[in-house]
């Protein structure tokens, strides 16, 4: 039996023990790093568009990129309710920084190209996910 009891109020903050706000921050951190091998792994193909389909390669980017922004943001933040700009900004930063090598890298695979629009779209999405972040009512802590 051990002889360690766990303390009860050291590490907490707003009610919840460290060990589950850094399980929360590994679980937020875990979505936006397969977030962000999911769309550059999907950008390693060469892209293939059946003929006569409706497709917008900008309004993709930009939904896409919203997601990530999101994540990026989850990420950079304590909690839901502290969205400081520093730490917005740093999640914008990351996204247009993730878009601007996404692109280089496709600079490299056959069939597609690097398109300064295409960072253009990502970036417009990721500062919508900003926008929607501080315009979006904030969860009530009790």
């Amino acid at each position: 039996m051990s002889s360690h009891t766990p303390r009860t109020t050291e590490g907490h903050r707003r009610g919840r023990p460290r060990a589950w706000r850094e399980h929360l921050h590994r679980r937020r951190l875990l979505y936006a790093v397969l977030l962000s091998a999911l769309i550059f792994t999907l950008s390693s193909f060469p892209l293939v568009i059946p003929r006569g389909a409706p497709y917008n390669d900008k309004v993709v980017h930009g939904l896409i990129y919203f997601l990530l922004g999101l994540t990026y943001l989850n990420v950079a933040t304590v909690s839901f309710t502290r969205r400081g700009l520093g730490r917005m900004l740093l999640a914008l930063l990351a996204v247009v920084l993730f878009g601007v090598l996404d692109e280089w890298h496709q600079s490299f695979v056959p069939g597609r190209v690097a398109d300064k629009w295409d960072v253009l779209a990502d970036t417009v999405g990721g500062f919508a996910a900003l926008l929607a972040a501080l315009l979006l009512p904030r969860p009530q802590t009790t």
